[in-house]
């Protein structure tokens, strides 16, 4: 009970500066900097003792548990991924060597080894982050300089194109999933241009954190999704969230809205057992110092990693996170994706919609009724996304807008 005791007022502490720094990012920008960080250094302390009673709290329980098993996994167990029309692309690194394995139904397993080296990839994508980061400032910033952006952000897709797709190119299918490893989890597959398009516009494509989870995620029975609990936490950053959630909601005559008020930790936990889809459009946080402890706000508080082990999706076809950076892991020595993605897989939705970088609030809004329109209309959830995103590239053609969102796990 003591452990307990500890654990509850640290986590009213957490949630206090977690929304102490979000006030000042929000209001006070650059000129909070000083403040944030020295705060920030408090943050990293208060979470490095929470995650040690964690633990001490779930030995004397009995209760630890990892999402990850480690699992062997064939052809055969794969069978209903593996259609006559989708190739797996599995990428890994020994070293800084990348290489990749693509199977598909009659195929031989193909080898492609040596592609690159991770140090070039990973050059790579920190240019392509700074040149989304420039969008992302809006487009006043950035008056004038469209054109040269865009050409900046095509030859850095252009450059993971020719090194990590190019050399498969024989071996591909009408669908793709890809299984990244490393730091290429964080990278956007569907974007990458070969000179003259995107490869969304080619292949229909989902992505996953490993071959066992891909599994999982397929054992799963879902059906279409018709009863959504569609959640709206706006503020300065984000004001169209609570409409986002809105219009989502709209679409579905069973489904459930909370905004506002309503759109509590507490409500989310007791109703999301009895819908079939869950679509949270917030403000969302990536801790780079422990991402364990990255998080989505929520009305009076932060729903944390830990939070969202002990939702109960069981029933859950499909999760929605409309908010920033929410895809973005950091995987661990044995390529364990540790953020947000790991815990709504443990909770049990076989299907994953995250983003990899910060989103614009309005496109967003756009992108995600093309998507659930689509949904209600019978599509996949892979082909909705890609058709959501064909859609908005054609009034917003820059990868910034159009490309954040990727999903992971089951396609249909």
């Amino acid at each position: 009970s003591k452990l307990a005791d500890r654990l509850r007022k640290l986590r009213e502490e957490l949630d206090s500066y977690y929304s102490v720094v979000d006030q000042y990012e929000v209001r006070e920008g650059p000129r909070a900097l000083p403040i944030i960080q020295g705060m920030r250094s408090q943050i990293v302390k208060m979470e490095s003792e929470f995650a040690d009673l964690l633990s001490e709290l779930q030995l004397e329980s009995g209760n630890a548990a990892s999402l990850h098993h480690p699992l062997s996994v064939d052809r055969s167990q794969l069978g209903d991924v593996l259609q006559e029309d989708v190739a797996l692309v599995e990428y890994f690194t020994m070293g800084n060597s990348i290489s990749a394995f693509v199977m598909s139904k009659d195929d031989d397993i193909s080898f492609f080894p040596n592609l690159t080296d991770t140090f070039k990839i990973d050059t790579i994508s920190r240019k392509l982050q700074f040149q989304l980061d420039k969008v992302s400032y809006g487009e006043a910033a950035i008056e004038g300089l469209e054109d040269q952006l865009m050409r900046a952000t095509l030859a850095y897709l252009g450059q993971l194109h020719k090194f990590l797709i190019e050399p498969l190119q024989t071996a591909l299918k009408e669908k793709l999933v890809i299984i990244p490893h490393g730091s290429l989890h964080n990278l956007p597959f569907h974007a990458f241009h070969n000179g003259e398009d995107y490869l969304i516009d080619r292949h229909e494509i989902t992505f996953a954190p490993s071959a066992s989870v891909l599994r999982y995620c397929w054992d799963k029975e879902t059906a279409p999704v018709s009863k959504p609990l569609a959640i709206g936490v706006g503020d300065q950053a984000i004001p169209q969230a609570t409409e986002e959630a809105a219009s989502v909601a709209s679409l579905f005559p069973d489904s459930t809205l909370l905004v506002e008020g309503e759109a509590t930790q507490e409500q989310l936990t007791n109703l999301v057992p009895d819908h079939d889809a869950l679509h949270l459009a917030s403000h969302a946080t990536f801790s780079e110092d422990n991402p364990a402890f990255s998080r989505i706000k929520m009305e009076g508080g932060w729903l944390t990693l830990d939070d969202i082990y002990n939702l109960d999706l069981a029933k859950s076809a499909l999760v929605t996170l409309s908010a920033c950076e929410t895809g973005v892991s950091s995987p661990n020595a044995g390529d364990e994706l540790v953020g947000l993605t790991r815990g709504f897989f443990y909770a049990g939705t076989p299907s994953l919609v995250v983003s990899l970088w910060k989103v614009n609030d309005e496109v967003t809004t756009v992108l995600m009724q093309e998507f659930y329109q689509r949904l209600r209309d019978g599509k996949t959830k892979a082909a909705a996304l890609r058709e959501a995103m064909l859609a908005v590239k054609e009034d917003r053609p820059h990868p910034y807008f159009w490309a954040p969102f990727v999903l992971s796990g089951k396609s249909v």
